[in-house]
């Protein structure tokens, strides 16, 4: 898909501000595409998807000055969508991408998941996705999996453009809302927390959250799977841990203190850029195949090192520790989206992070299973629209793409069994929700008035989205059984 997208752009440079290394400020914004809703539409059809975009997107790759984990100076990158929305006030959407194979597999450079962002941008959202530390124009290591960083990069990214967005004329309402996949769920959960213990300025608010099939427990669930003596095919993301907490953490001086010796030349290569995820997984399968005739991952370290991380006080466990992201109580919907199937991030995570969260007083979270045979490839498109759709009942949008469903009414309201819609747009799709975000039913809207019958609910909220050509708007339905 990066490359239908990669097929419809173009590039203008536009230089902002001067080119200064103070935190938080714009160096530069390059336009690097613009593209109308119909263009958006047809990557949505590929998709297999019925949502409709609502606007054209204009989408910038953004140089910015930081600081890094050491507290040095660092010029980075990140990727903004503005939607042609006017002077209409929309929310600001984080989006923290997965697991880049390399430094340029990143939104900034127009990677497939800046095409995720665009497509939500084109739905009503200030889309903002920073690249992280160490990828894009970022120097050295990208500090993988480092929760502080993760969310570091991406406010200061969002703050640099405050400016930028007032002269682009982009008006924001100031809800934020956070999402991200994989190493993104786990940045998601990071920036969530972060803006939680220390608010964005101008009132932007974080009013819903669903980080999706991410790592939450590093030290915990996915530290036991990686290094159980089941198969692992993807061993890589062990060792860019390593290599990444070793650069914050300074864990070991040398690669073969804690990696055996068929092992060393992949990860010294990896860490040297020479090459990419995709050949580190590949390189650490056919060594282990060949050295020890299965693919688990806990053969790559040193007997020692496996031995010792039943220590509470190691050092590596500790940096572990120190990244998880599930310890903590969102004060706003939350959603913990998930797959059972997983292969590459276990599912226990999700159900981790739930149990704790509501054990510290969370109100509002919950785990999700949105596709229970999808494996970490598959789980996507169905995380983001779950995503998407969660999203669309807590956003305040005054917008022409929402007053097509502006005068309809639903009746009764509380309902039992069924419900008389009017006011529908000819032609649009009926979408029921319940209190989680899960689809319960669809339906194709034959008139601009239906009766519908509903399943059996239990007693509650739920929510009836209208999508069609001319946008797509949310209204609340309570079913109430037993009045």
């Amino acid at each position: 898909m990066s490359r239908v997208f990669t097929f419809l752009s173009f590039a203008i440079l536009v230089v902002i501000g001067p080119k200064n290394v103070q935190g938080q400020n714009l160096i530069q914004a390059v336009q690097l595409q613009h593209s109308s809703a119909a263009e958006i539409n047809i990557l949505i059809q590929l998709t297999g998807d019925t949502t409709k975009a609502l606007f054209g997107v204009t989408s910038y790759a953004i140089r910015y000055a930081t600081t890094n984990t050491q507290g040095m100076p660092d010029t980075a990158s990140g990727f903004v969508a503005f939607p042609d929305a006017g002077d209409i006030p929309l929310p600001v959407l984080f989006y923290q991408h997965g697991t880049a194979s390399s430094r340029q597999d990143v939104p900034s450079r127009n990677s497939s998941e800046a095409l995720l962002a665009t497509i939500a941008s084109s739905l009503g959202y200030i889309t903002v996705a920073a690249d992280y530390q160490g990828l894009g124009d970022s120097k050295g290591l990208h500090p993988y999996l480092h929760a502080r960083s993760e969310a570091k990069y991406a406010t200061d990214l969002f703050l640099s453009i405050l400016p930028f967005m007032e002269q682009q004329s982009v008006v924001a309402n100031r809800q934020v809302f956070i999402t991200g996949y994989s190493q993104g769920g786990h940045a998601a959960m990071a920036l969530h927390r972060a803006l939680q213990e220390d608010p964005l300025p101008e009132s932007y608010e974080v009013v819903a959250a669903a980080p999706m099939s991410g790592p939450y427990s590093v030290s915990g669930e996915m530290l036991r799977r990686v290094m159980s003596r089941e198969p692992y095919n993807y061993p890589g993301y062990a060792i860019y841990t390593l290599l990444s907490y070793n650069s914050v953490y300074h864990l070991y001086d040398s690669l073969p203190q804690v990696l055996k010796a068929p092992y060393v030349p992949a990860a010294e290569a990896f860490a040297q850029e020479q090459i990419t995820m995709t050949n580190l997984h590949q390189d650490l399968l056919a060594s282990l195949l060949k050295e020890t005739g299965s693919t688990v991952a806990a053969d790559l370290f040193q007997d020692s090192i496996i031995d010792n991380l039943h220590n509470p006080n190691n050092r590596f466990l500790l940096a572990l520790q120190e990244n998880d992201t599930y310890d903590w109580a969102p004060e706003v919907p939350t959603r913990l989206v998930y797959c059972m199937n997983d292969d590459q991030v276990v599912y226990t995570n999700a159900l981790l992070a739930d149990s704790v969260m509501q054990s510290n007083g969370a109100v509002d979270v919950a785990a999700v299973d949105v596709y229970p045979a999808g494996d970490h490839g598959a789980c996507v498109l169905p995380a983001v629209k779950f995503t998407i759709d969660f999203f669309n009942q807590y956003r305040e949008t005054t917008s022409r793409a929402e007053t097509f469903w502006a005068e309809g009414t639903i009746y009764p309201n509380p309902a039992q069994r069924t419900v008389t819609l009017t006011g529908l747009p000819v032609g649009s799709v009926l979408i029921l929700h319940n209190g989680l975000g899960q689809e319960i039913l669809r339906k194709h809207v034959p008139g601009d008035q239906m009766l519908l019958q509903l399943p059996e609910l239990s007693n509650g909220v739920y929510w009836i989205t209208m999508a069609g050509h001319q946008g797509q708007a949310t209204k609340k339905l309570l079913i109430l059984q037993n009045p």
